[in-house]
């Protein structure tokens, strides 16, 4: 949990929640235990709360002229405990892969 929080990146926008990486890095001595129950609850139950999944989309300008619809790229926004569930779930899968590939398959 700790070092997928570290590997968070900072300065981004924050979901529906407000809740910066920001936030949860600066308290990660006190969030840590408890968001660790949150997401082991989640996993046993194979679910996340509603809110946690909810997601804002905002266009975001690219280039040009700001009349034109195509100059705009969606993005959504996610909580950014939502982001930390799955950064925990991604690097313990890539852990397992890792541990069951051959040396032989290993690339440089």
């Amino acid at each position: 949990m700790r070092s997928a929080l570290m590997q968070m990146k900072t300065g981004k926008t924050p979901g529906n929640d407000h809740i910066t990486t920001e936030m949860l890095k600066q308290g990660h001595g006190t969030l840590v235990p408890v968001l660790t129950r949150l997401f082991n609850t989640c996993l046993t139950r194979q679910a996340t709360p509603k809110h946690m999944a909810n997601s804002s989309t905002i266009l975001l300008f690219k280039k040009g002229d700001p009349l034109q619809l195509k100059n705009y790229r969606p993005i959504s926004l996610l909580s950014i405990i939502y982001k930390l569930l799955t950064k925990v779930i991604n690097n313990q899968i890539e852990h397992i892969l890792d541990k069951s590939q051959p040396l032989e398959q290993a690339g440089f």
